[in-house]
């Protein structure tokens, strides 16, 4: 049979096959009354084989009902459109998936489907699909509503069957403490936002009743077609969590063993490093920085002076002035204190406000001189809370100078050699205080301390 033939016969030119497409056309009896070379290579068999034959014949078992409901859709007395997802099998018995994509002719009585081979493309799916289905990390599916309507069997496990439920309520039931009013606060902007968001360590009570800290990253697909929900994948990091717990406890354990060494060796300091630390948190909270920043500069400021360990006491205690040799050996203590902590496993920034606390903005401090932004944040924050708590701390060389003095020392001092912003958190903590850093010192002098003109009194009143 010829072209013109076949298109008398069936209503279809098949001249026009010459596209790489496999096509067949089912007659209104529900067999295949045409097919090309592509169609018939697809299902591996002749078109002798496959006119007069019903395509069902060689449908998996599984998808014989879809298949039968697409060939009883050609009765219809209007033209329409289907697609369905089914499998051959082949006469060797091999599978092979396609995509039928239908349309049915009621003028004609025919249907004319295109099938395509879509093996590559559900083997690709089922992949992924293997990958959710098999993940540790618990894997949620949220709709624009609010409503969980999937959940992988590692988020079953983890939280119990949840689908149907809303996310406003899984938090509540199941984010613990205050980070559950902190997240559902921010819901309204998560779903406003498309695209990946930050990853977020949440407390979470599991339906064992443990509580499980899980890494949470969110995922906003509501504006893609394809997706429009939102995918939640949760990382258990209960492990890290905990071991970082113990790392801190194990870290403050040794920050305090440190600061009470140096205390044993200096008495008259004693609870200097801890005021100071104090006062710098304070100043860092006023100055807005975040929670882990204060937390470094809090540590740092409590081992500032960590290095006096290789001082002699006589020196570090002895009234009257120093003499330039002895001065040098007071200040080494950045340097030593900065080589006590090197590879100690503390923050670098802990370190670093050892070594630099006494540097000043216009490069008049020392051990190394720095100027401006070359002395970090941390640093500069602790330079301004040790001058204070320093000059209102009695010493065995000289009774304290007093709060105001001290704050006339910063307010002169602000921008120049004190960092300015650092200079007006630390006004700002102080005013109304009855002294700076809070500690009364373990020896007082009596008598009052010399007036001195405005300068940088706390290099010459702080034997440090």
């Amino acid at each position: 049979m010829d072209a013109q033939d076949q298109a008398a016969t069936t209503g279809y030119d098949w001249s026009q096959a010459l596209a790489p497409l496999p096509l067949v056309e089912v007659g209104g009896d529900g067999t295949i009354v045409e097919a090309n070379a592509l169609y018939c290579a697809l299902l591996g068999r002749s078109r002798d084989e496959l006119i007069g034959r019903s395509p069902v014949e060689y449908t998996h078992p599984d998808d014989v009902r879809v298949s039968s409901a697409l060939l009883a859709s050609r009765g219809s007395p209007v033209d329409h459109y289907e697609e369905i997802e089914k499998r051959y099998v082949l006469p060797d018995g091999t599978i092979r998936w396609a995509r039928i994509s239908a349309t049915w002719s009621a003028e004609r009585a025919r249907m004319l489907a295109y099938a395509a081979d879509i093996g590559d493309l559900v083997s690709a799916r089922r992949r992924r699909e293997a990958l959710v289905e098999h993940s540790a990390d618990a894997i949620v599916v949220i709709e624009r509503d609010g409503r969980i309507s999937d959940m992988n069997p590692a988020a079953v496990a983890l939280f119990g069957r949840a689908s149907g439920s809303t996310i406003e309520d899984a938090i509540h039931r199941r984010v613990v403490g205050e980070r559950a009013s902190e997240t559902l606060a921010g819901l309204d902007a998560f779903f406003a936002a498309p695209g990946l968001h930050p990853a977020v360590t949440l407390p979470f009570r599991a339906d064992s009743g443990d509580v499980v800290y899980l890494s949470v990253v969110a995922d906003n697909q509501l504006e893609d077609p394809a997706i429009a929900a939102v995918i939640v994948n949760a990382h258990d990091v209960t492990h890290s969590v905990t071991r970082q717990a113990e790392i801190e406890q194990h870290q403050s354990a040794l920050v305090t063993a440190l600061v009470r060494s140096t205390e044993y060796r200096d008495p008259y300091t004693a609870g200097h490093q801890v005021a100071v630390a104090e006062l710098s948190r304070r100043i860092a909270r006023e100055l807005g920085l975040p929670e882990q920043t204060v937390e470094e500069v809090s540590l740092g400021a409590s081992l500032h002076d960590i290095g006096k360990i290789s001082a002699p006491a006589e020196i570090l205690t002895r009234p009257g002035r120093l003499s330039p040799p002895e001065m040098d050996i007071v200040r080494s203590h950045c340097r030593v204190g900065y080589s006590i902590l090197e590879g100690s496993g503390l923050p670098g920034t802990v370190a670093d406000v050892v070594l630099h606390h006494h540097e000043r903005l216009d490069g008049s401090g020392y051990p190394d001189g720095l100027s401006g932004e070359d002395i970090s944040l941390h640093s500069r924050i602790v330079a301004v809370a040790d001058v204070i708590e320093a000059m209102t701390s009695h010493r065995p060389y000289r009774p304290s100078v007093g709060l105001p003095r001290a704050r006339e020392e910063i307010s002169s001092g602000r921008g120049r050699r004190y960092d300015s912003d650092v200079s007006g958190a630390a006004l700002s903590v102080t005013a109304g205080s009855s002294r700076g850093g809070g500690r009364q010192g373990a020896s007082r002098r009596t008598g009052t301390a010399k007036r001195q003109p405005p300068g940088d009194d706390s290099l010459r009143l702080v034997r440090t």
